[in-house]
């Protein structure tokens, strides 16, 4: 096995808009307490501007069973990830008139049922095919069956498709095994060989690989179940090989990674893959989903949606006993990637609290000079709150929230330790003080009106002595 390099270095980050360090450091204080709360295993998050990686960090184990510490260097299955990445060597193959988008499968690969030999290239890539979804037989996803060899994915594909072509979105992990199929044809390549000479590789990721390598020695987070029915998560290994799925499902990669990778992807941002023209073509809205719970739809091996009110375009992934999820903020120039190894975790929903997040500082601006020394999380019966500056007001949040500045509050400050609520419910405080209170000069609390609130250690004490031991 060759070895790799270390990429803990970042590099130096050029003109980042001020609002972003502040957001990624609040945005990392919301993530750990929501891993704390949520019992997961362990959250991995990275953030790129313009394609470089800006911020990375991990909280938890990657291992339930032996207890070892979740780093941004553990590598997870990022399962449909997967189809970006098959996206993008099709646009090299395209890019280099070797293929075309409006080429029949039926022109590269034989066997296919005439139905399915009819969709184009750029059906595949869209959802648009018609073509189901994994077959008769989705076994693969809770270990009950090998993922699909080429042998197996062809028989599948000699039935009849599901639907009409171009009806409508239906996504098809079958389609995307397809594709690969037809690049390996167009190419004379397997598709491993093929995804890293022509996306990894020239894109510098030097932590992805095209499905799990039983012999690579890289630290690797295992998925865990979650705790439902029996009250224990069990560790769920993740080493499946994907074989023919590969193209849909193997990635094997970190968020730093990604952010990277679907960062490079936006039209005006620097590129080591496809062409700007490949990369409009991508982020094109090219089919929809109507049952939707919010508006998506698909471009070439990508979603697009709104998180959070903000535009943006990436991909999930969900492998056995591990989720993740990559967005690309083109407003922002901004890309965002989470990896979670806990089957009942949203990276969807953690995702879209990052994105939040960002978009409430962009609003907002940089925490004027001074505000940040008001940066702190604060305890009562209640639960937590932090206090975050941003802006000229000091913001109140519930850090529990999928949303929190949805609901905050806003202090006006008038002192070094004093301030008042400018912003409130009508069930709150509204226009009374905000005085920090010391000890021997450390912050040890806030008095909101008339209500205390605690640092976390004061916070204990208090519990302790009014109500002793927990239960």
């Amino acid at each position: 096995m060759t070895a790799h390099p270390d990429p803990t270095v970042l590099p130096e980050p050029a003109a980042l808009p001020d609002w972003l360090a502040p957001a990624l450091d609040y945005a990392e204080r919301w993530l750990e307490i929501q891993r704390r709360h949520s019992g997961f295993a362990g959250v991995s998050f990275a953030a790129a501007h313009r394609g470089a990686l800006v911020r990375e960090a991990a909280w938890g184990v990657a291992d339930l069973g032996t207890g070892e510490p979740l780093t941004p260097r553990h590598r997870f299955r990022m399962a449909s990830h997967s189809k970006t990445f098959c996206a993008a060597a099709v646009m090299r193959l395209v890019e280099a008139g070797r293929l075309g988008l409006d080429d029949p499968a039926s022109a590269h690969v034989p066997g296919l049922h005439p139905e399915v030999g009819a969709a184009t290239v750029a059906q595949l890539l869209s959802h648009a095919a018609g073509l189901t979804r994994d077959g008769p037989d989705a076994g693969q996803f809770d270990d009950s069956r090998p993922y699909l060899d080429r042998a197996a994915l062809l028989a599948d594909l000699a039935g009849p498709r599901a639907l009409p072509a171009g009806l409508r979105a239906k996504y098809s992990n079958h389609g995307f095994g397809l594709l690969g199929l037809i690049a390996e044809a167009v190419s004379g390549r397997p598709w491993a060989a093929l995804l890293t000479e022509t996306v990894i590789a020239p894109a510098g990721l030097e932590e992805t690989s095209p499905d799990f390598d039983p012999d690579d020695a890289r630290p690797f987070a295992r998925g865990h179940s979650g705790p439902w029915p029996h009250g224990t998560r069990r560790v769920i290994p993740a080493e499946n090989l994907c074989d023919a799925m590969a193209p849909a499902a193997g990635v094997t990669s970190t968020p730093a990674d990604l952010a990277r990778f679907f960062g490079a992807l936006d039209p005006a941002a620097p590129s080591g893959g496809p062409g700007p023209l490949a990369r409009r073509a991508m982020t094109a809205p090219a089919s929809r989903d109507p049952h939707a719970a919010r508006p998506l739809r698909f471009g070439l091996g990508l979603m697009l949606t709104d998180l959070a009110g903000e535009r943006s375009f990436g991909h999930s992934g969900r492998f056995q006993g591990v989720c993740s999820q990559t967005a690309v903020l083109p407003d922002r120039g901004v890309s965002v990637s989470v990896a979670i190894n806990a089957a009942d975790a949203s990276s969807e929903a953690v995702l879209s609290g990052v994105v939040h997040i960002l978009g409430h500082f962009a609003d907002q601006g940089a925490p004027a000079p001074g505000l940040r020394d008001w940066d702190g999380r604060w305890w009562s019966l209640g639960g937590p709150v932090d206090t975050v500056a941003a802006g000229t007001r000091i913001h109140a949040v519930p850090p529990l929230a999928p949303f929190p500045f949805a609901e905050r509050s806003e202090f006006a400050p008038e002192g070094p330790d004093l301030a008042r609520v400018v912003r409130a419910a009508a069930t709150g405080s509204y226009g009374e003080a905000v005085t920090r209170l010391r000890e021997g000069g450390r912050a040890v609390g806030l008095r909101v009106g008339g209500f205390r609130l605690r640092a976390e250690a004061e916070a204990e004490a208090h519990l302790q002595a009014h109500f002793g031991d927990g239960v």
